[in-house]
C-alpha cells in the first residue's frame, strides 16, 4: 500500500533520517516555489511599477508631474499638440508648427509689454518661453545654414591650424553627472586629442564661471579659450560637441563658425530615448522645447558622431541626407591595472553575488532586476544595485523583494564608486543584469565582460547588436523570464562567459573608436 508523504515523513522521523527541519522543508519549499512563481513575480512588479510601467517611472510621476493645459498660456496650449505629433519619436519642426510657434511666442512677447498682463506673465512658466524661443532660433539658423550659398572659396586649409571642442558641459559634475554620457564624451575628446596631436592645435571652450576642467582631460588640450576670445573661424577647421543632444549648455555659438564652410561642425548623437518616452522625459512644455531646441542643434552640424546601428536608426529624422554619419560604438574607459584587480570591496556584505545595473532614470528599470533576483534560492547570493538612485527608489525595490521572499539583507546599494572599485566589483561578481528598456550604446555590457563576467540583459536592439541573440536576453517588462535567465546562468557563468566573449568579438573590439575617429579626421584634415 502507497503510503501518503506526511506518513513518509512521520517515518523517517522515527527512524532517525529526519528532523524538524526536514519535516518542514516540503511545505517551505512549496510556499517559495508560489511565491516566486512567474504570475506573482509579474503581479507584484506591476503592482509596484504602475500597471507596467517601470519602478522609476512611478518616482518621476510624482516628481515631475504632467501640466495641466494652461488657458492663459498659447506656449502650454501649443505644447500638447506638437508633443502629440511627436508619436515618441524625434521630429524637427515643421513649416506648420514653425508659424504655430512663432505666432504663440509672439503673443507672449506682446503680452509682456502690457503693463495690466505683467502679473498673469509672471506666473506663467517663464523658463518654457525662453525655451520655446531657442527652438525658434535654432529652426531658422537650420534653414539660414541649408540655404546659404558662400560664393568665396573656402580658405586655405593649412591656415586652419585649430580645432576646438566644446568642454564645457564637462566642468561641472553637478551638469553632467559621472554616467555613460559623460564618460562617452571623454573617450571621444581623448581620441581626437590623440589622433591630432602632430597635426592641429586643440583649443577647449570652456566656461569661467564653471569649475575647473579635470587634469586628465586637461592635458590633452594645446590652449583654453571662452565664448569671448575664440580664435577667429577662419584658423579653426573643425568644432566638435562631444556631449552633444545630452549637452546642458547649447546656446548657439557665433554666427561665423555657422556659416564659414571651412568650419566643420561635428556633434555626438546617443540616442532619442527623451522622444521614445516622451510622456516622462518631456512631460511639462519647458523640458518639451528643451529637448526639440537640442534635436533642432543637431539638424546644423555636417558631421554627426553615433554611438550605434540602432541609434542610427534614431537619429534618421533629424538629418539630411548630405550629413555624414560615422558610428563609432563606445569605449570601456577602465585601466588594464583597474580590471586586473581581484581585491573585494570591504562593503559588500555576501560572499556571493550579482550586480544590477542602473540610475535614477526610469528606463534603467531597476525594479525588474529586483524581481527577477527574486528567483534565486541561494541566500549566499546577494544583489549589489549599482547606481545613483534615490532613497524612495530603494524602499520601493526593497517592497519588491519582501513581498517575493527576499530580505533586505540579501540587497546591497553601492555608488559614486572609484575606477578601482568598479573593477574589484565588477571582477568578484557572478552576474551583471542590466534590464533597462532603452540603451544608445549599453557599455555596462562592454564592461561586465571585459571584467570577466557574463550578462543578463533586456532584449533591446542595443543589447541584440552586442551580444545577440541567445536566451540571456529576454523582455525587460517581463521579470519573470529575465529571473529564468540569472537562474540558468548563475548555475555555469564560465560557460555563458565564453558564448557572450565570442559574440561581443564580433561586433566590438577594444580601440575601435579610436579607429572610427581616425577615419573621421583623415576625411576632413586631408
Amino acid at each position: 500500500m502507497r503510503l501518503s508523504l506526511s506518513q513518509q515523513i512521520i517515518n523517517l522521523y522515527r527512524r532517525g533520517r529526519a528532523d524538524l527541519r526536514v519535516i518542514r522543508h516540503p511545505v517551505t519549499s512549496m510556499r517559495h516555489h508560489w511565491r516566486t512563481s512567474a504570475p506573482v513575480i509579474r503581479s507584484r512588479y506591476f503592482e509596484y511599477t504602475a500597471l507596467g510601467q517601470p519602478l522609476e517611472t512611478v518616482i518621476a510621476a510624482r516628481l515631475l508631474p504632467l501640466h495641466p493645459p494652461d488657458r492663459s498660456d498659447p506656449i502650454s496650449c501649443l505644447w500638447r499638440g506638437l508633443a502629440a505629433n511627436r508619436k515618441n519619436r524625434p521630429k524637427l519642426l515643421s513649416d506648420l508648427e514653425y508659424r504655430e510657434l512663432k505666432a504663440a511666442v509672439t503673443k507672449v512677447q506682446n503680452s509682456i509689454a502690457d503693463e495690466e498682463a505683467e502679473t498673469r506673465w509672471n506666473n506663467l512658466d517663464s523658463r518654457a518661453f525662453l525655451c520655446a524661443e531657442q527652438t525658434l532660433n535654432r529652426y531658422e539658423l537650420r534653414l539660414q545654414i541649408a540655404n546659404y550659398a558662400n560664393e568665396k572659396l573656402v580658405s586655405d586649409r593649412e591656415a586652419r591650424t585649430k580645432i576646438i571642442i566644446d568642454v564645457r558641459g564637462l566642468q561641472d559634475y553637478n551638469l553632467v553627472p559621472k554616467c555613460g554620457s559623460r564618460t562617452h564624451a571623454e573617450t571621444i575628446v581623448r581620441a581626437i586629442s590623440e589622433n591630432t596631436k602632430s597635426r592641429k592645435q586643440r583649443v577647449f571652450l570652456t566656461d569661467s564661471k564653471l569649475p575647473e576642467l579635470n587634469n586628465w582631460l586637461k592635458k590633452y588640450a594645446d590652449q583654453f579659450c571662452t565664448l569671448a576670445n575664440m580664435p577667429t573661424a577662419s584658423e579653426v577647421c573643425l568644432l566638435v560637441d562631444p556631449l552633444g543632444i545630452g549637452n546642458p549648455i547649447n546656446e548657439i555659438l557665433p554666427t561665423e563658425y555657422c556659416f564659414d564652410k571651412g568650419v566643420n561642425k561635428a556633434t555626438v548623437w546617443l540616442d532619442a530615448i527623451a522622444a521614445t518616452y516622451s510622456n516622462w522625459f518631456m512631460g511639462n512644455p519647458d523640458v518639451f522645447f528643451e529637448w526639440q531646441s537640442r534635436y533642432e542643434m543637431v539638424a546644423t552640424n555636417q558631421w554627426v558622431l553615433n554611438l550605434s546601428p540602432s541609434s542610427k536608426i534614431e537619429l534618421e529624422p533629424l538629418v539630411d541626407p548630405s550629413v555624414r554619419v560615422i558610428t563609432t560604438g563606445s569605449e570601456n574607459s577602465t585601466t588594464e591595472e583597474a580590471i586586473n584587480t581581484t581585491d573585494r570591496l570591504p562593503q559588500i556584505p555576501f560572499p556571493r553575488y550579482a550586480v544590477a545595473v542602473g540610475n535614477a532614470l526610469f528606463h534603467k528599470n531597476l525594479a525588474a532586476a529586483a524581481a527577477a533576483f527574486s528567483r534565486n534560492t541561494n541566500s549566499a547570493i546577494g544583489l549589489i544595485v549599482w547606481g545613483r538612485i534615490t532613497r524612495q527608489q530603494e524602499l520601493g525595490i526593497e517592497a519588491i523583494c519582501a513581498h517575493l521572499r527576499v530580505p533586505a539583507s540579501r540587497i546591497c546599494y553601492l555608488s559614486n564608486l572609484s575606477e578601482n572599485e568598479v573593477s574589484s566589483m565588477l571582477t568578484n561578481a557572478e552576474l551583471v543584469i542590466i534590464p533597462s528598456f532603452h540603451e544608445g550604446f549599453s557599455l555596462p555590457v562592454i564592461e561586465a565582460i571585459t571584467h570577466g563576467t557574463p550578462v543578463v540583459a533586456s532584449n533591446i536592439s542595443a543589447h541584440q547588436e552586442l551580444i545577440g541573440p541567445g536566451w540571456w536576453l529576454q523582455p525587460p517588462d517581463d521579470p519573470a523570464k529575465l529571473g529564468r535567465a540569472v537562474n540558468r546562468a548563475l548555475k555555469d557563468p564560465q560557460s555563458l562567459l565564453r558564448k557572450q566573449k565570442k559574440r561581443l568579438s564580433q561586433s566590438w573590439h577594444s580601440g575601435q573608436v579610436d579607429e572610427k575617429i581616425a577615419e573621421f579626421l583623415d576625411e576632413i584634415l586631408n
